[in-house]
């Protein structure tokens, strides 16, 4: 951004817009935009942004999240929290690179920008660009709660950012990840290595499972796993995927304690089982197959 455009209220370039898709040709103003009225392009919703890749909304309460990839150093993370303000919001580059001074001469102070809820430096690691995600909608995995999702484009990996703001790092992917997606149950996918994922939780116990009144066993399994009920609650199937969400297996359940399932085909590895009730309910476990 030589030109600091990011920073100059009369280009659309480093901003982000709001638009009225549904009135005028080609389209129509925002009477709340920030610049309506006064010096400032209409269109302008915010400023000081490099290059959001990408932004999304939480759909449960509306903030929004902007994954914006940094010039050389650093990466960051804003959260403009519901209802989101009518304000003219300054997101700081190219003044700022993250929480850090970039190229400030004449810039206002960084306690007038908006300030990122997280930021990662590049340091002596392989990460250098931020992928954006989103904030877990979803009711299948309770450790995915509250937590938002993103990657880093170079290494992989996939983090996520805590109410607090904390990043934590978990999965380590072989393909660069492009993009993430969500269904309309809030559950998360990726885009790695022209393949589509879906994002599931590996570290659910047998004991989480337990507690449901439910067991699983042998576990792990070689040949014929038992899907024992001993609350005799009323279920639907069972369904087996492996690590990156593929289906590979499904099994209608009867009225009985103890069920039994097939896998002997299966190779070995670990997997997700998901016990259905009639009503809907998902009960999840780990099960590992030798």
């Amino acid at each position: 951004d030589p030109g600091n455009r990011a920073q100059n209220i009369n280009e659309n370039l480093g901003k982000m817009l709001r638009l009225d898709v549904d009135s005028a040709s080609p389209y129509g103003i925002p009477a709340t935009n920030p610049y309506v009225g006064i010096e400032g392009n209409d269109e302008i919703w915010a400023i000081g942004l490099r290059n959001p890749w990408k932004f999304s909304f939480n759909r449960l309460n509306g903030d929004l999240w902007i994954a914006d990839v940094g010039q050389n150093a650093i990466e960051e993370i804003n959260k403009v929290t519901a209802p989101l303000s009518n304000a003219a919001l300054n997101f700081g580059w190219r003044c700022y690179e993250g929480n850090v001074a970039y190229n400030n001469s004449g810039c206002s102070a960084y306690s007038s920008t908006y300030a990122p809820i997280a930021v990662y430096v590049h340091g002596t690691t392989n990460r250098c660009s931020i992928t954006g995600g989103y904030f877990y909608t979803g009711s299948t995995y309770p450790n995915f709660a509250n937590k938002y999702f993103f990657a880093d484009y170079c290494t992989g990996e996939i983090g996520w950012v805590s109410s607090d703001g904390t990043i934590t790092w978990n999965y380590n992917g072989p393909n660069l990840i492009t993009t993430f997606g969500e269904d309309t149950n809030g559950e998360l996918y990726v885009a790695m290595g022209g393949t589509i994922y879906k994002m599931i939780d590996a570290s659910l116990s047998v004991n989480d499972f337990g507690n449901k009144g439910l067991q699983l066993y042998p576990n792990p399994v070689q040949n014929e796993l038992v899907v024992k009920n001993e609350n005799h609650l009323l279920l639907r199937s069972v369904t087996i995927t492996d690590l990156t969400g593929k289906v590979v297996l499904t099994q209608s359940l009867d009225a009985l304690a103890d069920n039994r399932i097939a896998v002997a085909s299966l190779a070995k590895g670990i997997y997700l089982a998901t016990v259905e009730g009639t009503n809907g309910r998902l009960f999840q476990t780990k099960l590992v197959k030798e």
